[in-house]
């Protein structure tokens, strides 16, 4: 069922390309092209300074380390984009339009608990008596180069625009990192007379003898869908589906799998001139592979169902709201079901967000004011857009709050884009 949804939506743009319009008969042909750069670098609690010893490096402080420890929160995100993309379209004059581009991404996610952040930085003294948890602790991290095919369509059906849109990219992938730890707990007795070690983690990297910024890893394929009806009364309905696909490493790949666990229980001397390692009361089981291999995974794949209305407000001429979310699910082969579905918006780290913006007439400029609650974080983010009239070049940024932020911020992004038509 789900296969034949897919496939029917795959094909939608071209089934329905019979229909004409003959209502924008006035518009031009054009090409344009479009250079835009994106950042966005986000924490729900550790804020800028973490992010730039963790991403970058440098020396910690032990009061950097406390700080980040009352900081955290009981599950700890950070999440870092760096997507620049120049792209290139043509109009013709039925309404069809066809696009190519080419981005470089860098994407990093990470997803941990307040425990691991203490023994990391503290280690396990003074939780004596106290069972640290180290479950779900996720990092991912990927960069790759995405060359995308598009074609939308507009159309009328019954005295309605329709717009379809569909677009097939293949990733270049040059790295890859991810350890995903299910279960694992650290018990310390008093005066540590008692370890309890265990964990259970899989870890996937390619490889590491070349670690060249174009490297080609890896090799896959995403598809894109959006169709958005256009009512009479300005009104927008729209639902996309962009980038969901993966990309197959190569077997040059590490995969590795541990399930462990250690039991201490303190050492007990009768005579001293008798001390040996039988005196040692401990067990240790051990079941770690790891080999050369291939694998796939999977990169992150937005979800947007959208409303839009046109106002006529001396000054607002618009209003957008949008709920968002995101799916990528952990390595897996298993097939597409409902399920997996859930399971994707689950293991992506990102709770689906609500997003209100509207467009002002700023006399020379277009003005676009939003806000959101969502997402990474449960943090609320204002955003702010400036574009010109022709909308040649688009600046802004989604968390409009950081520029007065003083010291430790806990989200940074930027946006720049610039459009010629010719």
């Amino acid at each position: 069922m789900i296969r034949k949804i897919f496939i029917i939506l795959l094909l939608l743009p071209f089934l329905l390309n019979g229909q004409d319009s003959t209502m924008m008969e006035d518009r031009l042909n054009h090409h344009s092209i479009h250079l835009q750069s994106y950042l966005n670098a986000k924490t729900n609690t550790l804020g800028s300074d973490f992010i730039n010893r963790m991403l970058f490096g440098g020396f910690i402080t032990e009061e950097q380390k406390i700080n980040w420890i009352n900081a955290g929160d009981e599950i700890n995100k950070v999440n870092f984009e760096l997507i620049n993309s120049l792209s290139y379209s043509y109009l013709t004059q039925n309404f069809n339009k066809y696009s190519f581009s080419f981005s470089d991404r860098n994407i990093f996610n990470s997803s941990f608990n307040d425990d691991l952040l203490k023994f990391t930085f503290q280690g396990n003294y003074n939780y004596q008596g106290d069972t640290l948890n180290f479950d779900n602790t996720v990092v991912r991290a990927d960069r790759f180069q995405q060359y995308k095919f598009g074609y939308s369509r507009t159309f009328l059906i019954s005295d309605k625009l329709i717009e379809t849109e569909m677009a097939i990219s293949y990733l270049n992938g040059n790295h890859h990192l991810s350890y995903i730890m299910d279960k694992g707990s650290l018990y310390t007795a008093p005066f540590g007379t008692d370890l309890d070690l265990q964990y259970n983690m899989n870890a996937f990297v390619t490889d590491t003898s070349d670690f060249s910024a174009f490297k080609g890893n890896g090799k896959g394929v995403t598809i894109d869908i959006a169709v958005v009806h256009n009512f009479n009364n300005n009104f927008r309905l729209a639902f996309s589906i962009e980038d969901l696909g993966f990309i197959n490493w190569n077997s040059s790949s590490i995969v590795a799998a541990a399930d462990s666990s250690f039991s201490f229980n303190g050492v007990e001397i009768d005579d001293i001139f008798e001390f040996n390692d039988s005196v040692i009361d401990n067990t240790f089981d051990n079941l770690y592979s790891s080999s050369k291999s291939k694998f796939k995974s999977y990169i992150p794949a937005r979800i947007t169902l959208s409303f839009s209305k046109e106002m006529d407000y001396k000054r607002i001429k618009e209003l957008y709201v949008s709920v968002r979310s995101k799916w990528q699910p952990y390595m897996d082969d298993t097939p597409l079901s409902f399920s997996k579905i859930k399971q994707g918006i689950e293991e992506s780290g990102y709770t689906p967000s609500i997003h209100i913006s509207t467009k002002i007439d700023a006399k020379y400029f277009w003005l676009s004011p939003g806000i959101s609650k969502g997402g990474f974080t449960d943090n609320i983010n204002f955003s702010l857009f400036l574009s010109s009239k022709e909308n040649k070049i688009q600046i802004g940024t989604y968390h409009l709050e950081s520029l007065f932020q003083k010291g430790n911020k806990t989200s940074l992004s930027g946006f720049i884009a610039l459009l010629t038509y010719f």
